[in-house]
């Protein structure tokens, strides 16, 4: 509702009352945890990863592993050749890739269809007064 010299007022949304930058740095945070259990595991279990060039797997092949399958499916240079490699890829890696991208998916659509219901507000016409 607008009432005189006041911008109206939109709300699509119910407001958190944790700041914004709080709830951001927590959901980072838990972004981090998560892939550094993933980085964890594929160390404990570097035996069940191969490399196509057959040299050994070092931490620095398991940072790029880690980070390179939590954030694309792989490129296939590092690929996991045990049952239990790839089951943790399949049920506790894949989850992370999909709580990791899903946001930056979802948070833009969101975003827009927002911006587009405010624009769609804006452009209403306003009731007359009598």
């Amino acid at each position: 509702m607008e009432i005189a010299g006041q911008k109206p007022d939109y709300h699509l949304y119910r407001r958190s009352r944790t700041p914004v930058w709080l709830a951001l740095s927590w959901r980072a945070l838990l972004a981090l945890g998560l892939i550094g259990i993933a980085l964890a595991v594929h160390w404990f279990d570097r035996d069940g990863l191969r490399q196509s060039s057959g040299e050994p797997v070092t931490f620095t092949d398991i940072l790029y592993f880690t980070m390179i399958t939590v954030t694309t499916v792989g490129y296939g240079d590092i690929v996991p050749v045990t049952q239990q490699s790839r089951l943790f890829d399949t049920f506790v890696v894949t989850p992370i890739r999909l709580f990791v991208w899903l946001p930056s998916v979802v948070v833009p659509i969101v975003l827009i269809a927002h911006l587009a219901a405010i624009r769609q507000l804006r452009n209403l016409p306003q009731p007359m007064s009598h």
